[in-house]
């Protein structure tokens, strides 16, 4: 959670609020700030004295940084049942109740607005079928550079259009036969980078991907599609949404610092095949989506245990060399080259790569047309 900075002379109140706000979009008013705290996105003032007859009402410590996210948020969405289930995931006081009927209501909102696009797309008058819809806004999602997933690979669009017809299907909870998983399996990894993870050898250690390709899309089939993840957090117990909530930020935060590792030492980007983790982890949707993945995997007693040693290994692993690579990038450079000086060539590349990775915090290009390899 984002720490306290405001005022250093005392707590908050409502002018310092709005003085900090202002500063980053002048539009907002107190009004704006009090429907922020209606809509439980902001912390509610609290009484804390008496000024003679006038009483004093403060913000809680927190107030200034749950104020920076909200303001951060916004600038990718303003649907404040978004906006609301962030915050809560990045720890904000905000009521779980109403976290959890905020999620539910962005899935429900999410595949009612994907199939209202479905039926602009039909015409059974002209007997363009859902089918046929499904294909064509496939293609134009192939098409486009604007996805949230960058271009991993090259790859021809028809079989970039195959691998998003499927991930639309399964994202709409339509169950397809074993032969179709099996056939857009590999074109789905392309797109979202994941082929590069059965090639990855740190070390000489194995991959961490293997395994058909299609097993992977069949346990998405299972616990993923929108229709079951709404129906994960309609069935969710208070308990299971905190239990599973600080996974979500370990997962996210650690997968996308492995990421960014591997590429440092492997000297090419996308090397672990996770590289859409950094590409994705500034989405707000994208917790909400894998907390209802947290929650049901956690109850599944197969792939629990599975859960718990990836949350372990990120933790005792990859969280501590990010750090230090942050220690050393807010290093004088004078000093890093010291410090780089005493290892050998080949590591002293590795390292430079790695404290620019975590000095500027940013994803670097995936496009090949960029990137130029292919591996």
């Amino acid at each position: 959670m984002t720490e306290h900075s405001g005022s250093s002379s005392g707590p908050l109140d409502t002018a310092d609020l709005l003085a900090m706000a202002q500063a980053r979009d002048s539009t907002i008013t107190s009004r704006t700030l009090e429907f922020w705290r209606n809509q439980d996105l902001l912390s509610h003032a609290e009484r804390t004295g008496q000024e003679g007859n006038r009483p004093i009402w403060t913000y809680p410590a927190e107030a200034a940084g749950q104020l920076r996210s909200l303001l951060q948020l916004r600038a990718t969405t303003k649907d404040p049942n978004l906006l609301r289930a962030a915050l809560w995931l990045e720890g904000y006081p905000v009521p779980v109740a109403r976290a959890q009927r905020s999620m539910i209501t962005v899935f429900r909102k999410l595949q009612a607005d994907m199939e209202k696009e479905l039926a602009k797309r039909s015409d059974a008058s002209k007997g363009h079928s859902r089918e046929q819809a499904l294909a064509e806004a496939a293609r134009d999602m192939a098409a486009s550079r604007k996805t949230p997933i960058p271009r991993f690979t090259r790859q021809s669009l028809a079989d970039r259009t195959s691998a998003f017809e499927t991930i639309l299907k399964l994202g709409l909870g339509e169950k397809l036969p074993p032969q179709e998983l099996a056939t857009s399996a590999d074109q789905v990894e392309r797109v979202m980078g994941l082929h590069r993870a059965r090639h990855y050898r740190p070390n000489g250690v194995g991959p961490w991907l293997t395994g058909p390709a299609d097993e992977g899309l069949a346990l998405v089939q299972e616990l993923g599609s929108l229709p079951k993840l709404t129906e994960t957090l309609e069935s969710a117990t208070v308990t299971e949404l905190e239990q599973a909530r600080p996974f979500v930020r370990t997962f996210l935060t650690g997968i996308a610092a492995f990421s960014q590792m591997a590429d440092a030492f492997a000297g090419y980007n996308n090397a672990s095949g996770l590289a859409s983790a950094v590409a994705l982890k500034e989405s707000p949707l994208i917790p909400v989506m894998i907390l209802a993945w947290v929650i049901s995997a956690l109850r599944s007693e197969a792939l629990s245990s599975s859960m718990t040693e990836v949350n372990e290994a990120l933790t005792s692993s990859v969280f501590p060399v990010a750090d230090r690579a942050r220690e050393l990038a807010a290093l004088p450079p004078d000093e890093q080259e010291a410090r780089l000086a005493r290892l050998p060539w080949g590591n002293q590349n590795q390292l430079r790569r790695l404290i620019k990775a975590f000095s500027t915090e940013r994803a670097i290009s995936h496009d090949p047309q960029v990137d130029g390899t292919e591996r």
